[in-house]
């Protein structure tokens, strides 16, 4: 048994959360599977409770909601290619977004219908996707105008708190050239901060895993043994004799390893079980890890990966990475979403 378990309750407690504190309408990113916690049960979730739009990277990740049926409108962040032109005439709620003159021209020579909808990227210092100056900008406006696309929104995103001011200033050159409905530059690390806008694009702050006490991890990951071994002094653990049993103890054999995305460097890390933290001792396993445990522990026990008590955050601290990179190691088939 080994269960990934999602609240959707959470996560628009999460985005109401966002909304109150930052006064600003919310565009939820649910971008590479939505975190990998699943893009369509999410999208799905937050546009049947009045979210009216979501976010993801391509032309594909859209694909994905538009054949759930989700109604939201959808911002695609990357630019398109002209062979996807045809997909986007017949999709109403995409949002297209437009990084360059060139993207704006390949618009313009394969659009064949009236009031595309796209949103402007400005590039403000992250030097990945936008439109990199004033002049550009304006001779885009100039040529979506005259093919009758219609440009609804401008954002970009900032690199980091540091220089925010900086950022919003470059940023702010732009918005007096159109008349936009939409304006939105900050996500999770900048949405208290930011002045600008009248919506946030947050992506890692809606499932709970930039914690704080306001706001609820929607995911936990759980399991129970396979095996709980008692084992004597001087006894070993696991591939290459890496733990040396101290003394006479039980080891609870769980069934999850680096093929399921627990990464080898988490051997002396810790799993949570009845409420209290249990070291992950020897090597990880392809598909099991190692826990010293006690007498409370039995075959019936669960064990949490990750939990309230046991966020995402500490596992990217101990692996010296980021939350980001801590979900999309996560290979689990078996889900169930809480509504």
């Amino acid at each position: 048994m080994l269960q990934m378990q999602i609240n959707l309750k959470a996560i628009l407690n999460n985005i109401n959360k966002i909304h109150q504190i930052s006064n600003k309408k919310v565009i939820p990113v649910i971008k590479s599977n939505a975190y990998n916690l699943g893009d369509i049960e999410v999208g799905k979730y937050l546009s049947d409770h009045g979210i009216n739009c979501l976010a993801v990277v391509d032309i594909e990740e859209a694909k994905r909601l538009l054949e759930a049926q989700i109604t939201a409108d959808i911002l695609v962040l990357n630019g398109i290619f002209p062979h996807e032109m045809e997909f986007c005439e017949q999709n109403p709620n995409l949002i297209l977004s437009v990084n360059s003159y060139k993207e704006a021209l390949d618009i313009v020579e394969h659009c064949s219908v009236d009031n595309l909808r796209v949103h402007l990227q400005i590039e403000t210092g992250m030097n990945r996707l936008g439109i990199k100056s004033v002049e550009e900008c304006k001779e885009v406006i100039a040529l979506l105008k005259s093919a009758k696309v219609k440009i609804e929104g401008i954002y970009t995103h900032f690199s980091s708190l540091n220089n925010l001011e900086k950022q919003e200033s470059e940023f702010k050159k732009y918005l007096s050239l159109y008349k936009f409905e939409m304006v939105h530059c900050a996500a999770t690390s900048t949405y208290r901060f930011a002045t600008i806008g009248n919506f946030v694009r947050v992506g890692l702050q809606i499932y709970g895993f930039e914690t704080n006490d306001d706001f609820t991890q929607a995911l936990t990951i759980y399991t129970k043994p396979i095996a709980i071994n008692n084992i004597k002094a001087q006894e070993t653990v696991g591939y290459n004799e890496a733990f040396i049993a101290p003394k006479d103890m039980s080891v609870a054999v769980l069934p999850i390893g680096y093929s399921n995305g627990y990464s080898r460097n988490l051997s002396g890390f810790v799993v949570f079980a009845e409420g209290k933290r249990y070291p992950v001792i020897g090597r990880v396993c392809m598909n099991h890890l190692f826990v010293a445990v006690d007498n409370k522990v039995n075959m019936e026990t669960k064990f949490y990966i990750t939990c309230s008590e046991l966020p995402i955050k500490e596992i990217a601290t101990y692996l010296n990475t980021i939350e980001h990179d801590v979900l999309c190691m996560f290979h689990i088939k078996d889900r169930e979403y809480l509504r």
